[in-house]
């Protein structure tokens, strides 16, 4: 019997492994993987007594996130597909700052892939100098899907995601995460860096981001030493959950 060469069992061996390699590089570029958290803090959600004062109807958040007080959805519909990240149909804004020449600031700035571009609230001259929001005045963004998702994760790039402009505006500091009818409260880092709050928020067809604290800005230069005073920015947000069936 003919002896096989004393190299062929180690090069099996290897292109063995290669191909076990790619095949979990094929396989790990399908299932969800979000940005790394970045400081995401539950224990700051009630920080003052402003974050207190939920509007009627509302649940509070337990230390682990997961929200207390309100309905559960229970039975067979809570949907099984892969986690994807979901794109909304639309989006508002309780104000947005007026665009100027080819730069603009609305809401459909967060999610159009670009950090680069940002909404920027438009406050009244009253609030502005302000670093906290009663629940009643607190600026908000609102993000509506074609079709109810259940959503497992929101990731977002916080302020005005340009070198010249991010210490300048206010940046998120305390939210109000609301889906499915129920408050979601996290303390989000100071970090240009993507940020991730994964979280079962449920099934939902609208998400809604309520400001409640920011980190405050030094102000937008104009010349002169003068200062326009800073408006609060997001640069991206994404949502990812799986759709319903």
């Amino acid at each position: 019997m003919r002896r096989r060469p004393g190299w062929l069992l180690p090069l099996i061996i290897i292109f063995g492994a290669v191909a076990v390699g790619v095949l979990g590089v094929i396989l790990g570029s399908v299932l969800y993987e979000p940005p790394a958290p970045v400081a995401v803090d539950d224990s700051s959600a009630t920080t003052d007594q402003d974050a207190s004062a939920t509007s009627e109807g509302t649940a509070s958040t337990s230390d682990a996130g997961a929200s207390t007080g309100g309905a559960t959805t229970t039975g067979p519909e809570t949907p099984t597909g892969p986690v994807l990240e979901i794109q909304p149909a639309g989006v508002n804004a309780s104000s947005r700052l007026e665009d100027t020449g080819e730069i603009t600031y609305g809401p459909e700035n967060t999610i159009d892939g670009d950090p680069e571009t940002a909404w920027n609230s438009d406050l009244p001259a009253g609030l502005r100098p302000q670093t906290s929001f009663s629940p009643t005045e607190a600026p908000w963004l609102t993000y509506e899907f074609d079709q109810p998702i259940e959503l497992v994760a929101v990731s977002l790039i916080n302020g005005y995601d340009k070198e010249e402009r991010w210490g300048q505006n206010h940046r998120l500091r305390r939210v109000r995460i609301v889906a499915d009818g129920e408050p979601h409260e996290v303390v989000l880092a100071d970090s240009r860096a993507q940020q991730t709050i994964e979280r079962a928020f449920g099934e939902t067809s609208e998400v809604r981001l309520e400001i409640l604290e920011v980190y405050p800005g030094t102000g937008v230069p104009i010349g002169g030493g003068d200062l326009l005073p800073p408006d609060i920015a997001l640069s991206e947000i994404e949502f990812w959950g799986r759709r319903a069936e």
